[in-house]
């Protein structure tokens, strides 16, 4: 069986039945392209897959390397479905990723300080019945900040 062949099937089948976004499928042809440039065979094994998933931690990010894996493993199980494989050797291999904890990016110091004295003065030329408004908006803002604050000073 030429996986020349298959993949195609499986892009037409992706974007047809599944109705993957275009981005989508510009991905897995990356990803199958370079899955069978590594592998150099029709229907890979389990270690060869597993050689070829050391390999892309050595090349890519974790994001990066979920998507690749999960590329190559829903053709395995579209040839599975499709009775082209007995058995997908996907369901021996266990793919574990500790996830980097990203911490949020922070609006700085001067901004927060910029838009309070805004809020101030908008407060200062509000009609009556909207000053109740600009000072819970103020009070939120404040709140968050001095949370915000006594957060980013135990981290570090």
């Amino acid at each position: 069986m030429d996986y020349k062949e298959q993949v195609k099937k499986y892009l037409e089948y992706s974007e047809y039945r599944k109705e993957l976004d275009w981005n989508t499928l510009k991905a897995y042809r990356i990803d199958f392209r370079q899955f069978f440039e590594f592998t150099q065979e029709d229907i890979p094994e389990k270690s060869k897959i597993e050689d070829y998933i050391v390999e892309l931690h050595k090349n890519y990010k974790q994001k990066t390397i979920k998507r690749k894996i999960a590329s190559i493993k829903a053709y395995y199980n579209y040839l599975e479905e499709c009775e082209i494989i007995d058995d997908s050797p996907f369901r021996k291999i266990k793919v574990k990723f500790k996830e980097a904890a990203i911490l949020p990016k922070i609006i700085p110091r001067e901004e927060i300080e910029t838009l309070l004295n805004y809020m101030h003065s908008c407060k200062k030329r509000s009609k009556d019945n909207t000053y109740k408004y600009w000072l819970r908006d103020i009070a939120v803002i404040e709140t968050l900040h001095h949370i915000y604050s006594d957060i980013h000073t135990q981290l570090f």
